[in-house]
């Protein structure tokens, strides 16, 4: 009896795994002409990962559509391959979701942000390309186009992490007629002094080697130049390195937030030079580096509209953030908000950058965004 017991169990169980919603997960490339003016060559094409819900296949609604812009040297496979960020798989994720009736049905675009440089912080630049422009324009339209979408800013969601927090932020910001909820995870942000402990500029001998290397690539043709640069790159990415990794984020972040064609490659400003042997700071240029992930204030002054027209505006962060600097970014960004009266939700886990990001995604950002959404 015992054993026929437990064989009955078994079967249910096997029985309501073979009927509980399943959705289907798309891996594919989308045509990005955004980029392709982009002084440094950027691919024509670019990957997404399209998630389905279980209903999708079978009906001929329209859904909503949250949008994912993913961190610094980030893949769009590391959403999706069950062993990054605590093992996420992101269609097993939603699917159990939706089966255990957390969230509602709605499509997951995860956008890919990552250049040969590691990231493209999804702003537009002439050097590394219009990223912004990919997502709003590219990626919103090949999904609304292709797929049954409600094609409606109410019903469309923007979120991300880190790098992806921060485009997040500043793209729905910037872009209300598209999106009508933030969710803006770990963001990389600066408060008023944010670049002051940064690694970019933190020691002279980085200032140093930044110098060293500008010099040897200014007495290059550009196309030598742009081959030397590339090589560098590649040759930081593959260190193993802490130091390594935040010299290839600056060479990114420099080419996105403080582009300049008319220099030698990699066609920046740089805000240090050497004149009679002593160091020399262009504060001008420093200003534009701190604006990047700064002007918190200046931004959410000039978007104030936009910004109280969001249905869900969610900044998170963890308590145990290694980078500091993301932490008071966070809070310095709320306390913004509040001065200006914008509606948000501030939200911090025990967490540190990414060590808990999966759970983050289940337990708080796609509920948030299920319940912001408009459905058919």
């Amino acid at each position: 009896m015992k054993y026929f017991i437990l064989s009955c169990l078994y079967f249910i169980i096997s029985i309501s795994y073979v009927f509980a919603g399943q959705g289907t997960l798309l891996k594919t490339k989308i045509p990005a002409p955004s980029l392709a003016n982009a002084i440094l060559e950027t691919p024509s094409e670019q990957p997404v990962a399209i998630y389905f819900p279980p209903s999708y296949e079978t009906s001929k609604k329209r859904y909503p559509v949250v949008y994912i812009l993913p961190g610094f040297t980030t893949d769009v496979t590391e959403y999706t391959d069950g062993i990054s960020y605590q093992g996420l798989n992101i269609q097993e994720s939603l699917d159990q979701l939706i089966n255990q009736n957390t969230i509602k049905e709605f499509i997951t675009v995860v956008v890919h942000g990552r250049n040969f440089m590691g990231g493209s912080f999804y702003v537009n630049s002439p050097v590394t390309g219009n990223w912004r422009d990919y997502v709003i324009k590219d990626v919103v339209g090949y999904v609304d186009k292709n797929y049954r979408t409600i094609n409606n800013k109410s019903s469309r969601a923007l979120a991300g992490n880190s790098m992806g927090g921060f485009g997040a932020f500043h793209i729905g910001m910037q872009h209300e007629d598209t999106f009508s909820s933030i969710y803006s995870v770990a963001p990389a942000m600066f408060d008023e002094n944010g670049l002051d402990d940064h690694d970019f500029f933190s020691r002279f001998e980085k200032i140093r080697q930044h110098m060293k290397k500008l010099n040897e690539w200014k007495k290059l043709s550009n196309e030598a130049g742009e081959v030397a640069f590339r090589e560098y790159i590649k040759t930081l990415s593959k260190s193993k390195k802490f130091d390594d990794f935040m010299e290839m984020l600056f060479w990114s972040y420099a080419t996105a937030m403080v582009p300049n064609p008319a220099n030698k490659v990699p066609y920046i400003d740089y805000p240090f030079s050497v004149v009679d042997r002593k160091l020399s700071t262009n504060d001008t240029v420093l200003k534009k580096y701190q604006a990047g992930f700064g002007a918190m204030n200046e931004n959410i002054k000039r978007f104030e509209k936009n910004l109280k027209s969001m249905k869900s505006l969610t900044i998170h962060y963890g308590q145990n953030e290694g980078y500091k600097w993301i932490r008071r970014g966070a809070l310095y960004a709320s306390n913004r908000l509040h001065q200006h009266r914008i509606p948000h939700t501030l939200k911090s886990d025990k967490g540190g950058h990414a060590d808990n990001y999966r759970e983050r995604l289940e337990k708080d950002v796609f509920p948030t965004l299920s319940d912001a959404l408009v459905y058919e």
